[in-house]
């Protein structure tokens, strides 16, 4: 699940670490992941995206080279759609979370 002070307590983020261990900039912070998501986040928008990416994988999609990672930063991949075009599919660790086992 994703938090908005995810990775706060994690010492490869330094930054969030002071920041957020300061209470106004935290509370600040919050207040304006609150007023992205209730004033700015279109779901509709979101829902379309991914309904499009659910039609791309059920009308069947060509893998075009197995995924690769950057480390524990991203992995990556690029996959042909039915109208031939490339599309980089990408999942970053710092918003999806690991996909490699846990120590």
């Amino acid at each position: 699940e994703w938090d908005v002070f995810m990775n706060e307590d994690d010492e490869n983020y330094p930054l969030m670490n002071k920041l957020f261990a300061i209470p106004s900039f935290r509370q600040r912070y919050l207040a304006h992941v609150r007023t992205i998501v209730e004033e700015e986040m279109d779901l509709d928008s979101v829902y379309a995206l991914i309904d499009t990416y659910a039609a791309l994988i059920n009308a069947g999609v060509e893998q075009g080279e197995a995924p690769y990672s950057i480390g524990k930063i991203a992995r990556i991949s690029f996959i042909k759609d039915p109208d031939g075009r490339w599309v980089e599919v990408a999942q970053r660790a710092s918003l999806a979370g690991p996909w490699w086992p846990e120590d």
